[in-house]
């Protein structure tokens, strides 16, 4: 169990794939078979988000949130709430997604792109050049990983730590092959409102594939299986913390001298 489960994270993937300027119109006609999977007897089980002109977004009441343009496709996962009526009462809101792990949700995440990536038009001459994995957490101080806290302390340090409200992004680069190119952009993010006890932290993880993979059920699953292994690593020694460990830090210093 990763502390992306433990702080009940929520996932996202994506591809990047070569261009195709397919209307929103057909990338739904494409989509049609998957999506007549999610009703129940006459009952939709989703919503169209958005129909713009070269894109669509599509959510389905399980969490699931499928958005599809013409580089790009991806799929999130946001839990979803109903209201409900109650007699003589106040209407009461209802968890209709799924309260599943970050680990779980994630697995299933990649099956549903992989679903989507070859229902495309033109699906098997659009080689993929990229894929993400992102995790989004929302926690109080007392129940972020240590490492995490030494970042964000690590740059409240001109301030001693006196912040009350940051909105920070670094991209960094994590890895560079004659294969793939890693980088991960890191949000850290607590507001100044109602809600100022809260920190949000957000890592999109991010491998350019230097020889891009066709779209092929076994290539996309190997893919996905390396990115989502590489990926959670890279967020396990985040949460560690020793790239931002002060004793550490100089020792790495004195050494490049």
């Amino acid at each position: 169990m990763t502390w992306c489960d433990k702080l009940s994270s929520t996932p996202a993937v994506g591809y990047l794939y070569e261009p195709y300027a397919a209307s929103g119109d057909r990338i739904i006609d494409s989509l049609t078979p998957l999506i007549n999977t999610w009703y129940t007897g006459p009952k939709a089980n989703f919503t169209v988000a958005k129909h713009e002109t070269l894109s669509v977004e599509l959510q389905h009441d399980n969490g699931f949130v499928y958005h599809v343009s013409d580089t790009k496709a991806s799929v999130s996962y946001q839990h979803r709430l109903k209201l409900r009526n109650t007699s003589a009462g106040l209407p009461v809101a209802e968890l209709i997604s799924q309260p599943l792990q970050f680990s779980k949700i994630l697995d299933s995440a990649f099956d549903e792109l992989v679903k989507v990536a070859l229902a495309l038009p033109q699906p098997h001459g659009r080689n993929i050049s990229r894929v993400g994995v992102v995790s989004t957490t929302i926690a109080a101080r007392e129940d972020i990983p240590p490492g995490i806290m030494k970042m964000i302390e690590y740059f409240g340090r001109p301030w001693d730590n006196k912040v009350q409200s940051f909105n920070l992004s670094i991209q960094s680069e994590l890895r560079k092959d004659d294969q793939f190119v890693d980088r991960c952009t890191h949000f850290l993010i607590q507001g100044d409102d109602e809600e100022s006890d809260l920190i949000t932290f957000k890592f999109d993880w991010q491998r350019t594939i230097l020889k891009p993979v066709a779209a092929v059920v076994a290539d996309l699953n190997k893919l996905n299986s390396s990115a989502v292994k590489s990926a959670l690593a890279y967020f396990e020694d985040l949460a560690v913390g020793n790239a931002f460990d002060e004793h550490l830090i100089r020792q790495r210093e004195n050494v490049s001298e």
